[in-house]
C-alpha cells in the first residue's frame, strides 16, 4: 500500500477531516524487513531500476530510429546499412532482458507475498477523523494504490481476409500480490505509472566565460572568486524560479485523464495472489485498413504483409506486443509501437508463403572490363513475384544501385524496368495490383566505372 495514496469518500452529513495511516508492530516489523523482507524489497527496487533502463534504451532506439529515416537525405548509404543491421538484433536483445527482468520481479513478489502472509505484523491500521450530523450508521469508501498489483498489456489482431477491417483487441494479464485473492473484483486498467518521475525537466543556463588559470592554491571557502559565487547564485536562482509548484490535490482517476488512458473491465473478475495471472479484455475496436505486400528481395525472399492504417488515432495506440491471426491462425507476433506522427499507421502482420519471390544476378549481363584508363563492370539482376493466391493482391517491391559518393566512381543506369528511383540512396520501388497466380518479371542493370589501379573493388 502507497499510505499517501490513502483517500476517503463519506456519505451526506459526515465531515472527515484527517486521514491516517498507522503501521502495525512498526519496531518489530522494521527488524525482520531488515533481514529477508529487506532482501526481497532491495531486489525489486534494483529490478525497477533496471526495467527503467531498458526501457529508456528502447524509446531512444526508437527515437533514433525515427530521426534517422526522417534525415536519411543527410546520411551516408553505410550508416544506414549498419545501423539497419544492428538496430533490430539491439532491439530484440533489450526486449529480452526487459522480459527476464519481469520474470524474475514477479517471482521476487511471490516470494514477498509468502512472507507477509507468514507475518500478521506487516498489517497496518488507517484510521479517520469524523464529524458527523447525527448519530447513526454511516458507510465510508477507501481506496489507495498498492505497488504489488500491477498488469501486462498485449494485443490480439485478427484479420479475417483483406477485404475486411481490422479487428484489435486489447488486453492485459492482470498480476497482484497483496496476500489477499481478488474474488468478483471490479478492475479499471491504467496506463499511469506511479513509479515515474512527473516533475517537467528543468534547463539551467547554459553559460560561456573565459577559462582562467588555476591559481597554484585554491583560496579558502569564504574568499572565492566573485565570478564564481555570481555564476551559482544564477544558477540556484533559475533552478528556484522554474520549479514546478507541487500539487496538492489527488490526481483524477476518470476515464478522460489527459496523461493517462484507463480501461474499466465491465465483468467483474477474480485473480489469486501470487499467481500467474488472470487475462482481461481491455478493448476493441475495428479500424479500416488498406493491405500491401512489402517486398525486398534483396533482403529476404519473403513477402510481408501490412495493413495500412488511417483512422489509428481513435484506437488510442498503447506500446506492447502483439499476436496477429489470419483468419483462425496464429501467423506469428509484432510490436505496436504508437510513437508516430505519420497519418497513416503502417502495422505488419507478417510473412505470406502464398507469394513467391526471386531475386538472382543474371549471369551473361556480368562482365569487368578495362576501357583506356578505366575499369568497367556490369551488373544485372532480375526479380521475379508470382501471386499464389486465389484473390487480387497489391505489392510494393523494393531493390537498390548504388550511389557514388566519390567523384572519381561512376554508375551508369542500364535498366530499372520503370522502377521509381531515389537519386540521393538509390532505392528503386514499384507497385503492381497482381491478379491471381499472375506473376511480374523485373530486370535491374548498372554499369560502374573507376580509374584503373584505383583502391575501389566492387
Amino acid at each position: 500500500m502507497v499510505a499517501e495514496t490513502i483517500q476517503a469518500s463519506v456519505p451526506h452529513g459526515v465531515v472527515c477531516s484527517r486521514v491516517g495511516y498507522e503501521k502495525k508492530d512498526s519496531a518489530e516489523k522494521d527488524r525482520e524487513e531488515t533481514d529477508e523482507a529487506g532482501e526481497i524489497k532491495r531486489g525489486l527496487e534494483d529490478i525497477a531500476e533496471k526495467k527503467k533502463t531498458l526501457n529508456d534504451a528502447l524509446r531512444i532506439l526508437s527515437s533514433f530510429e525515427a530521426n534517422m529515416l526522417k534525415e536519411k537525405e543527410n546520411l551516408s548509404i553505410d550508416f544506414m546499412k549498419q545501423y539497419l543491421e544492428y538496430a533490430p538484433s539491439q532491439a530484440s536483445e533489450l526486449r529480452r532482458q526487459l522480459h527476464a527482468c519481469e520474470e524474475e520481479e514477479r517471482n521476487l513478489n511471490r516470494q514477498l507475498t509468502e512472507w507477509r502472509e507468514a507475518h500478521e505484523n506487516a498489517l497496518g491500521v488507517i484510521e479517520l477523523d469524523v464529524q458527523a450530523e447525527a448519530d447513526g450508521e454511516y458507510l465510508f469508501g477507501l481506496t489507495y494504490y498498492d505497488l504489488s498489483a500491477g498488469w501486462t498489456p498485449f494485443y490480439d489482431i485478427h484479420v479475417d481476409s483483406l477485404e475486411n477491417p481490422v479487428q484489435v483487441f486489447l488486453k492485459g494479464k492482470v498480476t497482484q500480490n497483496t496476500g489477499e485473492d481478488w474474488k468478483n473484483t471490479e478492475i479499471t486498467l491504467s496506463t499511469g505509472n506511479l513509479q515515474r518521475s512527473n516533475n517537467v525537466p528543468l534547463l539551467l543556463p547554459w553559460l560561456l566565460r573565459q577559462q582562467t588559470p588555476r591559481p597554484p592554491m585554491a583560496p579558502a571557502a569564504g574568499n572565492r572568486g566573485g565570478a564564481v559565487n555570481a555564476e551559482t547564485a544564477l544558477l540556484e536562482k533559475a533552478a528556484l524560479l522554474e520549479q514546478p509548484k507541487r500539487n496538492r490535490q489527488p490526481d483524477g482517476t476518470s476515464r478522460n485523464n489527459s496523461v493517462c488512458i484507463e480501461y474499466r473491465i465491465p465483468e467483474p473478475v477474480r485473480v489469486d495472489s501470487g499467481g500467474s495471472g488472470g487475462i482481461v479484455e481491455a478493448t476493441a475496436v475495428s479500424l479500416s485498413a488498406e493491405y500491401s505486400y512489402y517486398i525486398t528481395p534483396k533482403a529476404e525472399n519473403n513477402a510481408f504483409l501490412v495493413a495500412l492504417i488511417s483512422d489509428w488515432e481513435k484506437a488510442d495506440f498503447i506500446e506492447c506486443d502483439a499476436n496477429v491471426f489470419l483468419g483462425n491462425s496464429f501467423v506469428g507476433a509484432t510490436h505496436i509501437n504508437p510513437r508516430q506522427i505519420e497519418d497513416v499507421f503502417s502495422l505488419s502482420l507478417g510473412r505470406d508463403p502464398r507469394i513467391l519471390v526471386q531475386r538472382k544476378q543474371v549471369r551473361q549481363y556480368q562482365s569487368q572490363k578495362a576501357f583506356g584508363n578505366y575499369n568497367r563492370k556490369e551488373l544485372a539482376y532480375q526479380l521475379r513475384i508470382k501471386n499464389g493466391k486465389n484473390t487480387r493482391i497489391r505489392v510494393v517491391i523494393k531493390d537498390q544501385v548504388p550511389v557514388s559518393t566519390d567523384e572519381k566512381i561512376k554508375v551508369e543506369l542500364l535498366n530499372l524496368s520503370g522502377g521509381e528511383l531515389n537519386e540521393k540512396d538509390g532505392s528503386l520501388r514499384w507497385m503492381y495490383e497482381l491478379e491471381a497466380l499472375w506473376e511480374v518479371t523485373l530486370d535491374v542493370a548498372f554499369r560502374v566505372s573507376w580509374p584503373q589501379n584505383y583502391p575501389f573493388n566492387l
